[in-house]
């Protein structure tokens, strides 16, 4: 369940460029593919991006029954995570977050660099900013004792500058996700903050009692959940109290 994606079907992708209800207030570009923060790959145009601990591998797949590798980018060490936004690649590593530009999407390049401290780094963006969570654990700080747990908030408003704005305290934050105003978190379960002003986020709802992991916001109404036991569906139309729709177990 951590590299967690949804594949969603062309009727879907064309709702949502024709304003259909399921793609209601999407946020989403409709180029680009849909995946957890935690993904290792990431679709945009007719290219899939796949990163190891060092390196990324895009692939044609402008014929899809025959993907085509071009050449290999490499990046740098303790690679973790994908997230494609438009026509820009947001890659977390442990120790910081690389920016690539796709225009050329056969060959993406590298725009922005921004480090932080050693940890954890799943990370996703909307037009103005990139959100960072960061979490100390075993598998996460190699040998690094010193506790972080925190949200990063990054101004990309000029890249290739990529500066901090405000870091936020958590408990032991993981996956994330943005739509319309608001980001979707997993710390301590599922928090939903008002985004508008991101130096001053606000905090409109807390579920707390399940083990989350990863969390995909299909739009601002609609949530998918991965957790430690199952999937779960939450309804956010109303963004302080999140309904839960459905949950599928699975067996740890």
């Amino acid at each position: 369940m951590r590299d967690d994606v949804v594949f969603v079907s062309d009727a879907l992708m064309n709702a949502q460029s024709t304003g259909g209800p399921a793609w209601k207030n999407s946020s989403i570009p409709s180029a680009t593919g849909i995946a957890g923060s935690y993904s290792r790959f990431g679709q945009y145009d007719n290219f899939l991006y796949c990163v190891d601990n060092t390196s990324m591998r895009p692939f044609s797949i402008a014929n899809p029954s025959c993907p085509v590798v071009q050449n290999v980018i490499q990046i740098g060490w303790n690679i973790e995570t994908i997230f494609p936004w438009k026509d820009r690649l947001f890659i977390g590593s442990q120790n910081g977050v690389f920016i690539f530009n796709a225009t050329n999407p056969a060959q993406p390049q590298l725009e922005a660099a921004f480090s932080h401290a050693t940890g954890c780094d799943p990370v996703v963006c909307d037009e103005a900013n990139a959100y960072v969570t960061i979490r100390d654990g075993a598998e996460c700080r190699n040998g690094v004792t010193t506790p972080v747990n925190q949200l990063d908030v990054i101004d990309i408003r000029n890249l290739p500058s990529a500066s901090l704005r405000k870091t936020y305290p958590m408990k032991n934050p993981k996956g994330l996700s943005v739509a319309g105003k608001y980001l979707y978190l997993c710390d301590d379960g599922l928090k939903v903050y008002d985004k508008e002003d991101p130096l001053n986020m606000k905090l409109l709802a807390h579920i707390a009692g399940i083990k989350t992991y990863d969390v995909i916001a299909m739009d601002e109404t609609h949530l998918l959940v991965v957790g430690d036991d199952g999937f779960y569906q939450y309804d956010l139309s109303d963004p302080t109290a999140p309904k839960e729709i459905s949950r599928i177990s699975v067996t740890p």
